[in-house]
Order: C-alpha cells, then sequence, then structure tokens
C-alpha cells in the first residue's frame, strides 16, 4: 500500500541544493502521517504483552480495520501465522504505542485473511468501541486517501514498522526509512510476484 497525498513522491533529478533536500523534507512530512496511522500488534503470552507484528488503522465507510500481514513475521519456527494466532486461543491487542495507554483487546474483532495468488495479507474489522478509544490516540487512514494502482514508481518509498526483533512490549520507536525501487537482479527463489510485489532499495546502514 502507498499513500500518494498530491504533490509527494515524484522524482527529482540533478544535483542541486533542492534535489540534495527533498529526501528529507519527504520524511519530515512523511513520516508524522504515517505513524499517527501505524500501530504494534501483539498478544499476551505467559502473562506477558509480546510484539508480534504491524498493522495500520484503514477506514471505509463507517466500518474500521487494522491492515497487516497474515504470514508469520519471520522464518522462526516459534512464530506463528495469524490464522494459528487465533486457532491457539492467543488473546490479540492493538497497542497505541504509549505507556500511559493500556493496550486495546481484539476479543471481539472479525478476522479476515487471503493467501490466494502469494496475497498473505489480513483485514481485521475493529469493533465499535475499541475504535473509539484507538481513535483518541491515533488515526485511520480514509479509502480515498488511497492510490490503488500505483503506475507511478519511479519516485521515494517509505518502509516504516515495528520490527519484531526490535520492539519492546507496547512502547516502541517507529522503524522509518526512505528508499527508491531496487532495480538489479533477484534471485529465483525470492518468491517475488510482479503483479504483487515491489523491491525497494535498503542499504546495510538504515
Amino acid at each position: 500500500m502507498t499513500h500518494s497525498p498530491q504533490g509527494r513522491g515524484r522524482s527529482t533529478e540533478g544535483n542541486s541544493p533542492r534535489a540534495a533536500q527533498l529526501p528529507l523534507e519527504l520524511m519530515k512530512e512523511c513520516v508524522p502521517e504515517i505513524e499517527a496511522a501505524t500501530v504494534p500488534i501483539g498478544g499476551v503470552q505467559e502473562e506477558q504483552f509480546v510484539h508480534d507484528r504491524t498493522g495500520v488503522l484503514y477506514r471505509v465507510g463507517d466500518q474500521h480495520f487494522v491492515l497487516t500481514a497474515s504470514h508469520a513475521p519471520s522464518k522462526n519456527r516459534d512464530d506463528l501465522d495469524l490464522r494459528a494466532i487465533i486457532e491457539n486461543n492467543v488473546p490479540l491487542y492493538v497497542s497505541v504505542n504509549n505507556t500511559n495507554v493500556r493496550p486495546i483487546p481484539l476479543i471481539e474483532a472479525r478476522f479476515y485473511g487471503s493467501e490466494v495468488d502469494g496475497r498473505a495479507v489480513a483485514a481485521i474489522r475493529i469493533p465499535d468501541d475499541a475504535t473509539t478509544q484507538l481513535s483518541c490516540h491515533k488515526r485511520f487512514v480514509l479509502h480515498n486517501e488511497i492510490a490503488l494502482n500505483d503506475d507511478e514508481r519511479s519516485g521515494y518509498y517509505v518502509v516504516a514498522g515495528f520490527p519484531t526483533e526490535w520492539s519492546h512490549a507496547h512502547n516502541s520507536k517507529l522503524f522509518s526509512h526512505l528508499c527508491r525501487q531496487y532495480r538489479g537482479d533477484l534471485d529465483s527463489d525470492t518468491g517475488y510476484l510482479p503483479d504483487l510485489h515491489i523491491v525497494l532499495a535498503v542499504n546495510r546502514n538504515s
């Protein structure tokens, strides 16, 4: 998903001072908007809140969702995909990333998922009471704010989320990085599907 307000994300060529400042300006403008709609999702294991994955708050009409990946967050054999978590009755919560606010339970939420043609995506429909709590601290991205057909792939992309290995309980720092599309060769076993995926160039110092 790419959030594409008008006039943002365009590529600027050349070595002018303006071109050099553009990435920093984009980060300053985009990251607060992204962070406002991005949440850690976690579960209770052995009486402790354990971070599991990242979600994006999303609104269509009067329905509110958390969009997230349905696959396991890593290849660690102890990590479970979302279906297995639900089937094992692990209580799930959404955090607003604030130590003064308790994680919001998803006990009454409804889970929808797709694993067709590589689309390992889940939409968690949030009940009204949880929506009210989340709206006090976070913002839901509106459906009409999303570019559903991303034909402009020459601009910048912001990768943002709460990586599992770096996160602690429900007060984690958002990771964000500005990058461009990767144009090099790919290994045949990457699982890359050009109609579904985009490969981004992230350097070692990100």
